[in-house]
C-alpha cells in the first residue's frame, strides 16, 4: 500500500498528510474541508504528536525492556523466518494486478501466512477450507480494501463488518493480522497477546462502549504511539521491515517473557491442567426460576431430561451422537451440547460457580461439591452436582453483558471474571448500598415532555410542583428521593412504555423539603416494555404504577425492579452492529432501474408517503421495496423497517391491538406489529421508518386498518390527529400515525382479486408500475457477471419477450398485468453452473406452474408454450 499506482486522490491525500505528522483521522476531516470549500484551514487541526498526548504513557519499565531487547533483537528476528516470508507475501499479495486475477488457490494462501490460523487448523478449515462466497466477493473485498475510494478507516470496517465485503470465517485475529501485514506503515498488529503486553508496561488501554473492532484498532495503536517513538530511539529499525512489524514483536517478546504469559501459554498447551481450579457461570432455569430451589437443596442443576442418565458417554462424539437423536432439530445445539458435556465431564469438585439472572446480574456464589450425577426422582433438571453456597445477592454487572449460555466456563474470561470478583470482594458494602437506594417510576406524558429526546448521559431538572404551581399528585414521594435512586422512565399514553433507566444525581431543597431533583439518563432502551406486559406479571400484581397511574413519581420495590429489570436486560441484548451505508450508485448495482427512474420513484414517495409497486409475478417487488427504504435513509437500517405479508385471515387485532388468550386461560390486551412499529417510530423522529406491506391487495384494508384507514393518508399524520382505538380503555388513550413513517406496498397484477380492493388503494397510495427487464442492457450485463454465456442469454431474452408478448395479446384471459418478470433468471447460488440446464429447470419447475395457473383449461396451450421456451 505504500505504493501510488492505482491509489485514489483520497488515498495520495491522506498518505501525504500522515508523512507530515497528522493522524490518520485527522487526514480525514482535512480532505472533506478540502472538498467543500477548495481550501484548508490548518489553524483548525493539530499534528499526531499534540493529539496523542495521554495520561497513560508507559512509565520506567519501557525504557528497561527496550534496552534488554535491543541486544537480542537481531537474533530474535533471525530465528523468525516467517516474520520476513508473510510481510513479502502480503505485499506482492495486494499488487493490484495479482488480485484482480486471483483464483481460489491465491486466497487459501492466506491461511498459510496468518500467524493466528497456523496456531488453529479449525479456523484456518473454516475460512481457506473452501470457498464461503463466489471468488468475485473475494476479489472485491480485497480491491476495495486496499485501493477503495472511502477513508481507509471506513474500509476497514465494511471489510471487518459489511455483508457486501465481509469474508466469512476472518475473525478478529486474522483481520487484525491482515492489516497489520498490508497497512504495516500505519498499524501494530492487535490481538489479546497485545494487550497483554501493553498492560505489562502499565499502558492503561479500554475501548469506548459501542465501538466496533475497527475503532479498537485505531485506539489501541494510539495508545501506543509514545511505545513507537521509544522503540525507535532505543532499539532502532532493525530490519527493512516497516518499524511497526518490529514492534509487534517487540511486544511478542514482553508477552513470553513475563511470567503471566508464560502460565497462560503452557494452560493453553496443555489446555488447562485437570487439578486446576476453574470458574463457571450458570443460569438456573429461565428467568433464574430455579435460584431458590438450588439454595434450598445446595445444588446446580441443568436440563434436557429426555437425555436420561448421559454419564455413561465418556467422549464428546458419543455425547453429541446421542443428543442429536432426541433433539434433531434443536437449535443452538452446539451450546447446549457444551453446556451438558461440560457439566458432566469438565467441572469438578473445588471449582466455584456463579448463578445468574439474566445478562446482567449475579445472584450468588458457591463452591462445587460433587461430581455430576442424574436424579430421576426431580420432576425436571434432573442433572445436578451438590454445591457448597458461599453467599447470595443481587449483583449488578456494569458495562458489560453476561454470556448467553446456560453454562460458560469463564476461567480465561479474564476481564468478565475480574469484574465479577470485585462485586464479590466488595459484598457487604454493595448490599448496605442496595438497603437505602430507592426505585422509582416516573410517568412522562408525551403532550407535555418527551424523555426520549433526552440523549444518554443528559441531565434534566424536575419540580415538585406541576406548572400551575400546585403540588404534584403522590408528593409524599419526592420528599423520599434521595442521590443514587434509580428511575424507569415510563411514557404514558398512547405510547404506554418503560423506555429508559437514569438515576438521580442531585436534589434541591428549600426549608427541608424537595423542591426539585436533578436525573441523569443512564440508558435508553432499543425495545421498551409495554404497560400490558407488566400488568400481565403475577408478581407485579401490587406494584404501584400499575395499580392507579394516576400521578408523575412512584414507588417499586426492589423486587420489583428487579422484574423488570430481568425483561428488559432480555429484550435488549448488547450487539455490535455495523450498519453498511446506501447510496443510489449501490441502488444503481441492484436493480434494473435506471437513475432517472429511481429518482421519480423517490420523489413520490417523499410525497405522498404512500406507494404500491404493482407488476406481474417475477418484476422484483418486494427487493425493490427495501431497497428504496435503505436508500431514503442513506443506510441499511434494518431496525427501521418492518416487513409483513398480508393475506386473507389477517385481521385488526394482528395489525393494531386486540385480546389474546393467554396460557392461563384468560384474555389480555396485546399490540400488534403495526402498532408496535409505529411507537418505535414516534421514539425517534429523526429518522425516517419505513412498513412494507408484500402482497397489499390481499388483505381486507378496510378490515385490518379499521379507524387507522384515514390516518394514512398524508396530511392526517401526526399528534394533532390522533384517535382513540377500539380497544382504549378510555378517551384519553389516542393513537397517531407519526410523521416519520412511510408505507411501500407490492401487488401483483395476476392476482385474480386485484379489483375488489382497488378502489380503497388508490384513494391513499401512488401506484408505481414496474415491467419485467428482459430489454434492458442491465439484466444482459448482470447474467454476464454470473458467467452465462452470451449465446444463451440471448436465448433467454428472446424467448422470455416472445412469451410475453403472447400473454400480453390475449387479453381474454389474461393481459399485459400477466407478462413473467426477470427475477426467475436472477438467483445468485455458487453451486449451481448457469448453463442450458438451468435454464430448463427454472422454465420446468417455475414458469411452466405459472402458465398451468394462467391457461388452468387449456393443458394444450401450456404444453405448447413450455416447449417453445425449452432449450433441446
Amino acid at each position: 500500500m505504500s505504493k501510488n499506482e492505482g491509489l485514489s486522490e483520497y488515498q495520495k491525500f491522506s498518505q501525504q498528510k500522515i508523512l507530515e505528522g497528522y493522524s490518520m483521522e485527522t487526514s480525514s476531516k482535512m480532505w472533506k474541508e478540502y472538498n467543500q470549500t477548495g481550501k484548508i484551514n490548518y489553524s483548525n487541526y493539530q499534528k499526531r504528536e499534540n493529539e496523542t498526548k495521554s495520561p497513560n504513557n508507559p512509565p520506567e519499565v519501557l525504557d528497561r525492556y527496550l534496552n534488554e531487547f535491543k541486544p537480542i533483537a537481531k537474533q530474535w528476528f533471525e530465528q523468525r523466518e516467517w516474520f520476513y516470508r508473510y510481510y513479502e507475501f502480503f505485499q506482492n499479495f495486494i499488487k493490484k494486478e495479482n488480485l484482480e486475477k486471483a483464483n481460489w488457490e491465491d486466497f487459501q494462501k492466506i491461511g498459510d501466512h496468518l500467524h493466528s490460523m497456523n496456531n488453529l487448523a479449525l479456523a484456518k478449515k473454516r475460512a481457506f477450507g473452501k470457498p464461503n462466497h463466489p471468488i468475485e466477493h473475494y476479489r472485491n473485498s480485497f480491491l476495495y480494501l486496499i485501493y477503495g475510494d472511502d477513508p481507509l478507516e471506513e474500509r476497514m470496517k465494511k471489510f471487518s463488518s459489511s455483508e457486501k465485503y465481509r469474508i466469512k470465517g476472518l475473525g478478529k485475529s486474522s483481520i487484525s493480522e491482515i492489516l497489520g501485514h498490508i497497512c504495516a506503515d500505519k498499524f501494530v498488529h492487535y490481538n489479546r497477546r497485545d494487550r497483554d503486553a501493553i498492560e505489562i508496561l502499565g499502558i492503561k488501554f479500554s475501548t469506548e462502549k459501542g465501538k466496533g473492532f475497527v475503532d479498537e484498532i485505531i485506539q489501541y495503536n494510539e495508545a501506543i504511539e509514545p511505545v513507537k517513538k521509544k522503540y525507535a530511539e532505543i532499539v532502532g529499525h532493525v530490519t527493512k521491515l516497516p518499524i511497526n512489524l518490529e514492534i509487534d514483536q517487540f511486544f511478542s517478546f514482553l508477552y513470553e517473557k513475563n511470567e503471566k504469559g508464560k502460565k497462560l501459554a503452557k494452560q493453553v498447551e496443555e489446555k488447562i491442567s485437570d487439578y486446576s481450579i476453574n470458574y463457571w457461570l450458570i443460569a438456573p432455569g429461565e428467568g433464574a426460576r430455579l435460584w431458590e430451589e438450588c439454595l434450598q437443596e445446595n445444588i446446580i442443576s441443568l436440563g434436557w431430561d429426555e437425555l436420561g442418565d448421559i454419564s455413561g458417554c465418556k467422549n464428546k462424539e458419543d455425547f453429541t451422537q446421542k443428543f442429536l437423536e432426541i433433539y434433531p432439530d434443536r437449535t443452538n445445539a452446539n451450546n447446549d451440547i457444551a453446556a451438558l458435556y461440560d457439566f458432566n465431564h469438565k467441572m469438578k469438585p473445588g471449582d466455584f460457580v456463579f448463578a445468574k439472572r439474566g445478562r446482567k446480574e449475579i445472584l450468588g456464589y458457591g463452591e462445587v461439591l460433587s461430581d455430576a450425577s442424574y436424579d430421576d426422582q426431580k420432576e425436571s433438571y434432573k442433572n445436578i452436582r451438590k454445591v457448597k453456597w458461599l453467599n447470595k445477592g443481587q449483583w449488578k454487572i456494569k458495562d458489560r453483558m453476561l454470556p448467553v449460555k446456560t453454562l460458560t466456563k469463564i476461567t480465561n474470561k479474564k476481564d468478565l471474571l475480574d469484574d465479577i470478583l470485585k462485586l464479590i470482594k466488595e459484598d457487604e458494602s454493595i448490599e448496605q448500598k442496595k438497603e437505602t437506594q430507592n426505585f422509582w417510576w416516573l410517568n412522562c406524558n408525551p403532550n407535555i415532555w418527551d424523555i426520549n429526546s433526552i440523549r444518554v448521559g443528559e441531565r434534566k431538572n424536575y419540580t415538585t410542583y406541576n406548572e400551575k404551581g400546585n403540588k404534584r399528585q403522590l408528593y409524599r414521594n419526592f420528599q423520599e428521593v434521595k442521590k443514587g435512586d434509580l428511575i424507569f422512565g415510563y411514557v404514558t399514553s398512547p405510547v404506554r412504555e418503560v423506555v429508559c433507566e437514569a438515576i438521580i444525581t442531585d436534589i434541591q431543597y428549600e426549608d427541608d423539603e424537595v423542591m426539585e431533583f436533578t436525573f441523569e439518563k443512564t440508558e435508553q432502551y432499543e425495545h421498551p416494555v409495554s404497560w400490558n406486559e407488566l400488568k400481565a406479571i403475577e408478581e407485579l400484581s401490587n406494584c404501584e404504577p400499575l395499580i392507579n397511574n394516576q400521578g408523575s413519581l412512584f414507588k417499586v420495590t426492589k423486587d420489583e425492579y428487579e422484574i423488570i429489570n430481568a425483561i428488559i436486560d432480555e429484550r435488549n441484548p448488547e450487539e455490535e452492529i455495523l450498519i453498511e451505508s446506501y447510496g443510489l450508485e449501490d441502488m444503481l448495482q441492484e436493480v434494473f432501474l435506471d437513475e432517472d427512474e429511481i429518482n421519480k420513484i423517490l420523489d413520490i414517495l417523499k410525497f405522498k408517503k404512500n406507494i404500491i409497486l404493482q407488476g406481474p409475478p417475477g418484476v422484483g417487488k418486494t427487493y425493490l421495496a427495501k431497497r428504496l427504504a435503505y436508500l431514503m435513509m442513506g443506510e441499511k437500517d434494518e431496525k427501521r423497517i418492518q416487513m409483513i405479508q398480508f393475506h386473507q385471515s389477517y385481521s385488526y387485532e394482528d395489525f393494531i391491538q386486540g385480546y389474546r388468550p393467554t396460557e392461563e386461560g384468560n384474555f389480555e390486551l396485546k399490540d400488534g406489529i403495526f402498532f408496535q412499529f409505529c411507537k418505535r417510530a414516534m421514539r425517534n423522529t429523526g429518522q425516517n421508518y419505513f412498513f412494507i406491506i408484500d402482497e397489499i391487495n390481499r388483505g381486507n384494508l378496510s378490515k385490518i386498518f379499521g379507524e387507522l384507514m384515514m390516518l394514512i393518508e398524508k396530511d392526517k399524520r401526526g399528534k394533532e390527529f390522533e384517535i382513540p382505538l377500539t380497544y382504549s380503555e378510555s378517551e384519553q388513550e389516542k393513537f397517531y400515525i407519526p410523521t416519520n413513517l412511510y408505507f411501500i406496498g407490492t401487488m401483483n397484477t395476476a392476482d385474480r382479486s386485484l379489483a375488489m380492493v382497488d378502489y380503497a388503494l388508490r384513494r391513499r397510495f401512488a401506484f408505481i408500475n414496474l415491467e419485467p427487464a428482459f430489454f434492458k442492457g442491465s439484466f444482459k450485463n448482470h447474467l454476464l457477471e454470473l458467467g452465462v454465456e452470451e449465446y444463451l442469454i440471448k436465448e433467454i431474452i428472446d424467448r422470455m419477450n416472445r412469451l410475453n408478448e403472447v400473454i400480453a395479446e390475449d387479453t381474454k384471459n389474461l393481459g399485459p398485468g400477466y407478462k413473467i418478470g426477470h427475477s426467475y433468471f436472477c438467483p445468485i447460488d455458487e453451486e449451481i453452473e448457469y448453463d442450458e440446464e438451468w435454464f430448463n429447470t427454472v422454465v420446468e419447475n417455475e414458469i411452466k406452474l405459472l402458465l398451468e395457473e394462467y391457461w388452468f383449461d387449456n393443458r394444450e396451450k401450456v404444453n405448447d408454450e413450455v416447449n417453445k421456451l425449452l432449450l433441446k
